[in-house]
């Protein structure tokens, strides 16, 4: 019995230490496992990076700029969509997908709609409507008059529109607006203005009255004995007149 201890001692030691080293090769393999883990995520996930704005891009610039972030470009070519500023031509980036300004791993993808060019409507006819009725059917379709052109016209057409650019039934870019030609009422008609002064008054109002040219008449007394006669005209002889222009007569008041 004596000689039995020592030997069980020993074997129990044996057995302790046995332990000893599995329970550190099992710790030391889950903390080897969590490193490698951590290692290869972080390689798969890539360095973080700030999200480029790519708006208003053509595609080829957009991939030279996220190839260089270590980003994916992906086109959605399922769908293009109008854009409302006239200087987003077709193919230009229009939206995108994560928003620019985020961070995100530098293998990931930024996928990205392209513009089909300005929006495009409908312009409705506009010939023989007024001027203010046509604005109204020009901001239905998102646009309006910005070119518009007046021209003498004869008959009821005053203020109404006589030609349209684009025609109705064309396109028009919104923001590009339309233009107008509008009638601008009968065309003038333009005398010369002729001598008046010294002549009888009744004679000359009968003159001006026949031509539909508007006159004021202001009296002055000069010499009782000469009648009505003009003492001064405006505008003076030789000058251009027309019936929207008023002719002003300075008049001898002879009572």
């Amino acid at each position: 019995m004596a000689v039995q201890m020592p030997t069980r001692n020993l074997a129990k030691r044996f057995l302790f230490g046995l332990f000893l080293v599995g329970v550190f090769l099992a710790f030391a393999g889950i903390f080897g496992a969590i490193a490698t883990w951590i290692t290869i995520k972080s390689r798969i996930q890539g360095e973080v990076v700030e999200v480029p704005n790519l708006f208003g891009q053509t595609e080829k610039e957009a991939q030279a700029l996220t190839r260089a972030l270590g980003l994916e470009l992906i086109v959605d070519r399922s769908r293009q969509v109008p854009s409302s500023d006239p200087n987003l031509g077709l193919g230009k980036i229009l939206l995108q997908v994560p928003r620019s300004g985020r961070q995100i791993k530098s293998n990931r993808a930024i996928v990205v709609t392209l513009s089909s060019g300005p929006a495009k409507k409908l312009v409705p006819s506009l010939v023989g409507e007024t001027l203010s009725f046509a604005n109204t059917l020009l901001e239905e379709v998102d646009t309006d008059a910005r070119i518009i052109s007046r021209i003498p016209y004869r008959g009821k057409t005053k203020g109404r529109v006589l030609d349209q650019w684009p025609k109705s039934g064309g396109e028009v870019s919104l923001n590009k607006g339309a233009s107008l030609l509008v009638a601008d009422g009968e065309p003038k008609r333009w005398y010369v203005m002729p001598e008046l002064v010294g002549k009888d008054y009744s004679g000359v109002k009968g003159f001006l009255d026949k031509f539909g040219l508007r006159h004021v008449t202001k009296y002055k007394t000069l010499d009782q004995d000469m009648g009505q006669v003009i003492l001064d005209q405006i505008p003076k002889a030789g000058f251009p007149v027309n019936r929207y222009k008023t002719i002003t007569l300075t008049v001898n008041k002879d009572f």
